[in-house]
């Protein structure tokens, strides 16, 4: 009978033992329930039992780790504490202050006009008779409606397009467009013309341009206040977006200078051809110079350096008459009542005697003159053509 007991005891202790293992090792993950007391189960996991040699380091620390694991009951601080990089922002830099004015002022407040045509820089006269050696010529896109016509009844520009209601440009910025480093120039303008309802004739102080060098170029401007009268009455002037800065941008793209070509004859010494043109002014070509089989030429030619005022229905242009004529070094004359000035940038002649050959090609050059005493048509008091390459294709 001892020994039974006996037995049973070893058994008790060995079942109490097993219990302890088993929950040493985590074999249970629910509650243990005592008189009047109930303990959970750990929030974080236990480290695990090792029966085995026990490593040097946690597993889930990694080697040369300062921070210290985890317990039971507190989780492993290096995930916790673990600093973020602070946030830093790269600072906007510009290569001058003029570049910063056109980032941060004229593209927030102004408005982007459109251009028509590549920009032109060529000699001129302005409309109070002074020569110029560089004037620019600026046209632009109606797209964009930034301007409009006055009312009839306007007190000072009736039925006027909106620009040229302006009266206050602001600066030409230009810059070389391939040097990285350089800011933008700016140049004031010292002379302001405008024409129709899309043309811009300006000069930049103290701009020279180098033939062949690319240019980013912006003309800025701003356009004129509705007037508002002591009765409300609001009376607009022309422009959609009122009293505000306005910029012809060729969104970046490139402009090149090129010089223009020289005033010379292949077939008249230079002397010669100086007789003939005088002080007369270079009308260039817009668009090659053709010649029929039966011997009529037309021109058509650049406003550049504003040549003509072409405000009323009758364009300048029409008040000249023909002059001198000479193909290939010969003096020719033109068929009676042949010459035709045609909108504001055409010349339309028959010449005297004269028939093309088919493949040749020919140097015309002729003078026009003004027939303008008063002066409001013309700007100069005589002009000139030369063709240096005008083909017959028969």
């Amino acid at each position: 009978m001892a020994r039974k007991i006996s037995l049973l005891v070893v058994v008790l202790i060995a079942v109490v033992s097993l219990s302890l293992i088993l929950v040493a090792c985590g074999g249970s993950n629910t509650s243990t329930t005592t008189a009047g007391t109930t303990t959970k189960a750990p929030t974080t996991t236990p480290n695990p039992a090792v029966t085995t040699t026990t490593p040097t380091t946690d597993p889930a620390t990694p080697t040369g780790s300062t921070a210290t694991p985890g317990n039971d009951t507190t989780p492993n601080s290096s995930v916790a504490t673990t600093p973020k990089a602070p946030v830093t922002l790269t600072p906007v830099t510009y290569r001058g202050e003029n570049e910063k004015w056109i980032e941060e002022v004229l593209f927030e407040e102004g408005q982007w006009v459109e251009p028509h045509e590549e920009y032109r820089l060529t000699a001129g006269k302005g409309n109070d008779g002074t020569e110029y050696e560089y004037m620019w010529y600026f046209s632009f896109k109606a797209e964009g409606g930034h301007f409009g016509t006055t009312a009839d009844d306007h007190p000072t520009h009736p039925a006027t397009p909106g620009i040229q209601l302006v009266t206050e440009p602001v600066a030409l910025y230009i810059k070389d467009a391939n040097d990285e480093n350089a800011d933008y120039e700016k140049y004031n303008i010292t002379y302001w013309a405008t024409a129709s309802w899309y043309q811009i004739y300006c000069v930049a102080d103290g701009f020279v341009p180098v033939d062949g060098t690319a240019y980013d170029v912006y003309l800025v401007f701003r356009t004129p206040a509705d007037t508002e009268l002591e009765d409300g009455t609001v009376i607009y002037n022309g422009s959609n977006y009122p009293d505000q800065y306005h910029y012809i941008w060729d969104l970046g793209e490139a402009w090149i200078y090129k010089a223009p070509q020289k005033s010379e004859s292949k077939y008249l010494s230079q002397a010669q051809l100086d007789q003939i043109k005088g002080d007369s002014f270079w009308l260039l070509e817009n668009e090659p110079t053709t010649v029929t089989a039966d011997g009529s030429v037309q021109v058509k030619f650049k406003s550049d350096g504003n040549p003509f005022n072409n405000e009323s229905d009758t364009k300048g242009v029409a008040f000249t008459l023909f002059g001198e004529l000479y193909i290939n070094g010969e003096e020719y004359k033109i068929e009676d009542g042949s010459y035709l000035p045609e909108q504001w940038y055409i010349l339309n002649f028959k010449v005297k005697d004269f028939t093309p050959v088919a493949g040749e090609t020919y140097e015309i050059i002729f003078t026009i003159t003004s027939n303008d005493p008063t002066g409001t048509y013309c700007a100069y008091s005589s002009y000139y053509v030369l063709a240096a390459a005008v083909t017959f294709a028969g």
